[in-house]
Protein backbone atom coordinates (compact mmCIF):
# COMPACT_ATOMS: atom_id res chain seq x y z
CA UNK A 1 0.00 0.00 0.00
CA UNK A 2 3.30 1.97 0.38
CA UNK A 3 4.47 1.66 -2.91
CA UNK A 4 1.10 1.71 -4.63
CA UNK A 5 0.41 5.39 -2.88
CA UNK A 6 4.15 6.78 -4.02
CA UNK A 7 3.31 5.35 -7.55
CA UNK A 8 0.01 6.55 -7.98
CA UNK A 9 1.43 10.09 -6.87
CA UNK A 10 4.47 9.61 -9.71
CA UNK A 11 1.70 8.83 -12.22
CA UNK A 12 -0.41 12.12 -10.97
CA UNK A 13 2.95 14.22 -11.31
CA UNK A 14 3.85 13.02 -14.42
CA UNK A 15 0.88 12.94 -16.27
CA UNK A 16 0.70 16.79 -15.28
CA UNK A 17 4.32 17.30 -16.40
CA UNK A 18 3.78 15.87 -19.42
CA UNK A 19 1.61 19.02 -20.05
CA UNK A 20 3.78 21.17 -19.11
CA UNK A 21 7.32 19.79 -20.42
CA UNK A 22 6.58 17.55 -22.95
CA UNK A 23 9.63 14.93 -23.38
CA UNK A 24 10.28 11.30 -24.42
CA UNK A 25 10.33 9.69 -20.87
CA UNK A 26 8.52 10.28 -17.23
CA UNK A 27 9.89 13.56 -15.33
CA UNK A 28 8.89 12.09 -11.90
CA UNK A 29 10.47 8.59 -10.07
CA UNK A 30 10.24 7.36 -6.95
CA UNK A 31 13.68 6.50 -5.64
CA UNK A 32 16.51 7.63 -3.34
CA UNK A 33 17.32 10.72 -3.39
CA UNK A 34 20.79 9.66 -1.89
CA UNK A 35 21.55 7.26 -5.19
CA UNK A 36 25.54 6.55 -4.32
CA UNK A 37 25.70 4.50 -7.69
CA UNK A 38 25.89 5.13 -10.99
CA UNK A 39 22.58 3.42 -12.39
CA UNK A 40 20.45 5.12 -9.48
CA UNK A 41 22.39 8.83 -10.22
CA UNK A 42 20.98 8.20 -13.96
CA UNK A 43 17.78 7.06 -12.86
CA UNK A 44 17.40 10.13 -10.89
CA UNK A 45 19.05 12.74 -13.18
CA UNK A 46 16.65 15.38 -14.78
CA UNK A 47 14.29 14.44 -13.00
CA UNK A 48 11.28 15.31 -9.92
CA UNK A 49 12.36 12.77 -7.33
CA UNK A 50 9.22 11.59 -4.66
CA UNK A 51 10.81 9.77 -1.68
CA UNK A 52 9.71 8.51 1.74
CA UNK A 53 11.06 9.82 4.55
CA UNK A 54 8.53 8.77 7.53
CA UNK A 55 5.86 6.86 7.86
CA UNK A 56 3.45 7.73 11.17
CA UNK A 57 -0.03 6.63 12.60
CA UNK A 58 -3.29 9.21 11.95
CA UNK A 59 -4.40 9.71 15.76
CA UNK A 60 -7.48 11.24 14.21
CA UNK A 61 -8.51 7.75 13.02
CA UNK A 62 -10.74 5.16 14.49
CA UNK A 63 -8.97 2.56 16.77
CA UNK A 64 -10.60 -0.99 17.88
CA UNK A 65 -11.99 -4.34 16.48
CA UNK A 66 -14.58 -4.98 13.58
CA UNK A 67 -16.80 -7.06 12.59
CA UNK A 68 -17.08 -8.49 9.07
CA UNK A 69 -19.16 -11.08 7.82
CA UNK A 70 -17.66 -15.02 8.01
CA UNK A 71 -19.63 -17.80 6.20
CA UNK A 72 -22.63 -18.65 9.24
CA UNK A 73 -21.53 -16.48 11.66
CA UNK A 74 -18.59 -13.41 12.06
CA UNK A 75 -14.85 -12.71 12.13
CA UNK A 76 -13.43 -10.20 14.48
CA UNK A 77 -10.98 -8.95 12.78
CA UNK A 78 -8.61 -5.39 13.79
CA UNK A 79 -9.55 -1.86 12.44
CA UNK A 80 -7.58 -0.74 9.86
CA UNK A 81 -4.55 0.71 10.77
CA UNK A 82 -4.30 4.67 9.08
CA UNK A 83 -0.84 6.35 7.86
CA UNK A 84 0.23 9.71 7.19
CA UNK A 85 3.08 9.78 5.27
CA UNK A 86 6.13 11.79 4.44
CA UNK A 87 6.67 12.53 1.46
CA UNK A 88 9.88 14.43 -0.06
CA UNK A 89 9.53 15.76 -3.63
CA UNK A 90 13.36 16.70 -5.02
CA UNK A 91 14.43 18.34 -8.18
CA UNK A 92 17.50 16.10 -9.04
CA UNK A 93 18.73 18.85 -12.02
CA UNK A 94 22.51 19.22 -10.92
CA UNK A 95 23.61 20.83 -14.08
CA UNK A 96 20.58 22.98 -14.79
CA UNK A 97 19.54 25.25 -11.70
CA UNK A 98 16.64 26.97 -13.35
CA UNK A 99 14.74 24.34 -15.00
CA UNK A 100 14.87 22.20 -11.34
CA UNK A 101 13.17 25.39 -10.23
CA UNK A 102 10.93 24.93 -12.72
CA UNK A 103 9.94 21.54 -12.23
CA UNK A 104 9.65 22.17 -8.33
CA UNK A 105 7.28 25.04 -9.11
CA UNK A 106 4.85 23.00 -11.36
CA UNK A 107 5.13 19.86 -8.83
CA UNK A 108 3.79 22.41 -6.02
CA UNK A 109 0.86 23.62 -8.43
CA UNK A 110 -0.02 19.81 -9.34
CA UNK A 111 -0.87 19.01 -5.30
CA UNK A 112 -2.14 22.67 -5.21
CA UNK A 113 -4.11 22.43 -7.80
CA UNK A 114 -5.87 18.51 -6.53
CA UNK A 115 -4.75 17.85 -2.94
CA UNK A 116 -7.55 15.32 -2.63
CA UNK A 117 -7.91 11.95 -4.62
CA UNK A 118 -10.45 9.84 -4.44
CA UNK A 119 -11.19 6.17 -6.29
CA UNK A 120 -13.40 7.61 -9.07
CA UNK A 121 -10.86 10.59 -9.58
CA UNK A 122 -8.29 8.44 -11.17
CA UNK A 123 -8.01 4.62 -12.98
CA UNK A 124 -4.58 4.69 -11.52
CA UNK A 125 -5.98 4.89 -7.42
CA UNK A 126 -4.69 2.71 -4.73
CA UNK A 127 -7.38 -0.35 -4.23
CA UNK A 128 -6.73 -0.51 -0.93
CA UNK A 129 -7.31 3.52 0.15
CA UNK A 130 -10.20 5.02 0.56
CA UNK A 131 -9.42 8.78 0.32
CA UNK A 132 -5.65 10.27 0.04
CA UNK A 133 -4.82 14.23 0.60
CA UNK A 134 -1.99 15.84 0.25
CA UNK A 135 -0.92 18.85 2.35
CA UNK A 136 2.46 20.64 1.89
CA UNK A 137 4.52 20.47 5.50
CA UNK A 138 6.37 23.45 6.23
CA UNK A 139 9.99 23.19 7.00
CA UNK A 140 12.10 25.68 8.89
CA UNK A 141 16.14 25.69 7.22
CA UNK A 142 16.81 23.60 10.55
CA UNK A 143 14.88 20.91 9.98
CA UNK A 144 15.84 21.05 5.58
CA UNK A 145 19.02 20.50 7.26
CA UNK A 146 18.68 17.94 9.36
CA UNK A 147 16.55 16.02 6.73
CA UNK A 148 19.22 15.95 4.17
CA UNK A 149 21.73 15.13 6.73
CA UNK A 150 19.76 11.77 7.76
CA UNK A 151 18.99 11.48 3.77
CA UNK A 152 23.23 11.10 3.46
CA UNK A 153 22.50 13.42 0.06
CA UNK A 154 23.83 16.44 -1.28
CA UNK A 155 20.50 19.22 -0.73
CA UNK A 156 18.24 19.43 -3.68
CA UNK A 157 15.56 22.32 -4.29
CA UNK A 158 12.49 20.28 -2.38
CA UNK A 159 9.31 20.18 -0.97
CA UNK A 160 8.03 18.04 1.73
CA UNK A 161 4.47 16.82 1.64
CA UNK A 162 2.16 14.92 4.30
CA UNK A 163 0.09 12.36 2.32
CA UNK A 164 -2.84 11.64 5.12
CA UNK A 165 -5.09 8.49 5.22
CA UNK A 166 -3.16 5.72 3.19
CA UNK A 167 -4.71 2.69 4.71
CA UNK A 168 -3.33 -0.53 5.95
CA UNK A 169 -5.86 -3.18 6.65
CA UNK A 170 -5.01 -7.32 6.88
CA UNK A 171 -8.16 -9.12 7.30
CA UNK A 172 -6.84 -12.06 9.24
CA UNK A 173 -9.19 -13.65 11.80
CA UNK A 174 -8.65 -12.94 15.63
CA UNK A 175 -11.76 -14.22 16.87
CA UNK A 176 -14.83 -16.38 14.80
CA UNK A 177 -17.91 -15.13 16.36
CA UNK A 178 -21.16 -17.55 15.70
CA UNK A 179 -24.06 -16.06 14.65
CA UNK A 180 -27.46 -16.21 16.77
CA UNK A 181 -29.91 -18.03 15.11
CA UNK A 182 -32.76 -17.98 17.37
CA UNK A 183 -34.28 -16.41 19.92
CA UNK A 184 -35.13 -17.94 23.34
CA UNK A 185 -37.67 -17.00 25.02
CA UNK A 186 -37.25 -18.52 27.79
CA UNK A 187 -34.97 -16.03 29.94
CA UNK A 188 -34.35 -16.68 33.22
CA UNK A 189 -33.11 -14.08 36.05
CA UNK A 190 -30.16 -15.64 38.22
CA UNK A 191 -29.68 -14.32 41.99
Amino acid sequence: MIDTTLSFLETVLNEYLATRFPGPQGHAVVANPAADDAAGAAQIENRLVLSLVNVERESAAPAGAALARAGAGYAQVQAPLYLNLSVLVSASFRSNYKLALQFLGAALACFQSKPTFRPDSSPYFPPEAEKLSIELVSQTIHDVNNLWAILGARYLPSVLYKVRMVVVQENAMSALIPAVDSADASVGIHR
